[in-house]
């Protein structure tokens, strides 16, 4: 007579089942992570060229209402012109952060440098440089034909504000007007050669090339482009020596 056998169900894994597993749990993981990470860092970028797109309009519209004369700013902010057309309104403006404009609009998302709060409690992030007249105690330094400036002389009287207008500008579609610039100190929102090609911090690319080792800038006729650092100083006649004419950052050429 034969006898019925139960078997019991196995469940569960063994500890070889549960090592594959595993395995192929981390495998997936490290295949998974940077696609994930370069995903995030594409969205951050694309944020702040739109950012720049939108800073660039309002420039732009801005010269339209100021006779072509694009906006001036040096130790006072060129966001602080934009108020009525980057969306913030003069109210906002009164009411909210004064030195560092829109946290949002003027913030990129990838500027991940630590602030010295060095005016007062309003003061936001400002993470984008207009490219600057140099200019030394009033006089324009040729070698460095900006756009925006604040000319200031301390035998001449008071501070003398200046700017390219739009027809000034010669090849607007290969002409810098803003850039990526995640600085600590302070919120100016300037930038000319002199602190680019200083032997100094400023000069350090991660305080501009913030998108894998590349930066984002908008131009004069409202494109904006990501480049590798160097190319910002590509046809420059001596960037060591301060002299950037012939390159995106010349205006005039």
């Amino acid at each position: 007579m034969l006898k019925n056998v139960k078997r019991s169900a196995r469940w569960g894994f063994t500890l070889i089942e549960l090592l594959v597993v595993i395995s192929i749990i981390a495998l997936l993981v490290g295949i998974l992570l940077p696609a994930l990470g370069a995903a995030r860092e594409a969205a951050k970028s694309s944020v702040c060229k739109s950012n720049m797109r939108q800073i660039a309009i309002a420039s732009l519209t801005y010269a339209e209402d100021s006779e072509q004369m694009l906006p001036y700013g040096k130790y006072d902010t060129f966001n602080n012109r934009l108020p009525a057309y980057d969306g913030r309104g003069e109210i906002q403006m009164q009411n909210g952060a004064v030195y560092g404009g829109n946290q949002e609009l003027y913030a990129c998302p990838s500027d991940e440098v630590e602030r010295v709060i060095i005016r007062n409690d309003r003061q936001s992030i400002l993470s984008y440089a207009m490219n600057s007249l140099a200019d030394n105690y009033g006089k324009e330094t040729p070698a460095a034909p900006g756009i925006c400036g604040s000319q200031y002389g301390y035998a001449t009287g008071p501070w003398k504000f200046k700017s390219l207008t739009v027809p000034e500008v010669t090849m607007p579609s290969d002409t810098i007007l803003i850039v990526d610039y995640h600085i600590d100190g302070g919120v100016n929102g300037w930038i000319n050669v002199g602190r680019v090609a200083a032997a100094t911090a400023y000069r350090n690319p991660n305080r501009m090339a913030a998108h894998k080792s590349k930066v984002n800038q908008v131009f004069c006729d409202g494109h904006v482009e990501q480049t590798p650092f160097d190319v910002l100083f590509e046809n420059a006649k001596d960037n060591n020596l301060n002299d950037f004419n012939d390159s995106k950052w010349d205006a005039i050429r």
